[in-house]
């Protein structure tokens, strides 16, 4: 009788240890991890990524279906036709979280992301979330923000009427191009005359930055500089797909590309911040591989594991 006494102290008591050290050992050795696979060229001082965070993480495989059209989706056409009301999102949830907390450490964020999570029914988009937070994860749905007061009452509340979910955060993406939002129509393409003419407030705005901006640096300086020349600052710089396809081969055979633009895309990837899990094979992959090489195949597949149901032609009376 003594012994299991002991033993069971003796967790106890590494438990304890482990919960007042500042950073637990697991997102220590996670952070480690992080730093030695960055290009070296970013280790700076600077850097985050192996230092303070490991990244984020997001899902995949999973309700790839979106009820919005817009035309720079990277989704190819397989994804909407693929069912999202299958056990398929829950249980690959549970694989992929169990995947990331063993090798990212016992707490993150990660985004349920794939195509439009409001289309799953509020029931089974809570049972994710619970699953997510189960294994240290913060969940963060992704979404195009056109949902219901009554879905996001039915998801925050269970059947007996009492929040089931401490929280719920979205992560939502907007913008003027996007086609299908109930209540705003949908412009015929994108270009930039139609664009202005059916929203004329984006011209008064860039107007009126316009003139901040002149009145800030002055005409003169400008002048002198016998050019304006415009810059967007983005978290994500595309690269082309077959070029992400060369990196990523690269990588996997552990060799470095001879072509200064693949051998630039492979850094980019080894420094990609946003991991996916893949528990059939242990790896984490970076989310621009994920995006332009792996989804194609996986929402093919999704197409014959969850296919939508047919619909019966009624008979001629």
């Amino acid at each position: 009788m003594g012994r299991p006494r002991v033993v069971r102290r003796a967790v106890e008591l590494r438990q304890a240890v482990a919960a007042t050290r500042a950073v637990d050992p697991q997102t220590v050795a996670a952070l480690e991890q992080r730093w030695q696979t960055l290009p070296e060229h970013v280790r700076t001082p600077a850097q985050t990524l192996g230092r303070h965070a490991v990244g984020c993480e997001g899902t995949h495989g999973m309700f790839p279906r979106c009820n919005l059209p817009c035309t720079p989706c990277y989704h190819s056409r397989e994804a909407n036709r693929v069912r999202v009301d299958g056990r398929q999102t829950l249980d690959q949830v549970r694989a992929q979280m169990r995947l990331l907390r063993c090798r990212r450490g016992p707490y993150a964020h990660a985004q349920l992301i794939g195509g439009e999570v409001s289309l799953r029914p509020p029931d089974g988009h809570a049972e994710t979330l619970l699953a997510t937070r189960a294994q240290g994860r913060e969940p963060r749905s992704m979404s195009h923000g056109d949902i219901d007061a009554d879905y996001l009452t039915a998801l925050m509340l269970g059947p007996d009427g009492r929040p089931r979910l401490p929280r719920v955060y979205f992560a939502g993406h907007f913008d003027m191009l996007m086609f299908g939002r109930r209540g705003i129509e949908r412009p015929p393409d994108e270009t930039p005359a139609r664009v202005l003419a059916r929203h004329p407030s984006v011209a008064v705005t860039f107007t009126g930055w316009l003139g901040r901006e002149l009145s800030e640096v002055g005409i003169s300086r400008l002048v002198g500089h016998h050019r304006i020349r415009p810059i967007t600052f983005v978290m994500h710089s595309f690269m082309d797909a077959a070029d992400v396809t060369a990196a990523w081969q690269a990588l996997q055979a552990g060799t470095a590309s001879s072509d200064p633009r693949i051998f630039a895309a492979q850094q980019r990837l080894q420094a990609c911040s946003y991991a996916m899990a893949h528990p059939e094979t242990g790896q984490l992959v970076p989310a621009r591989v994920q995006h332009s090489v792996l989804d194609p195949t996986e929402n093919a597949t999704l197409r014959h594991t969850l296919p939508l149901p047919t619909v019966r032609a009624r008979a001629k009376s």
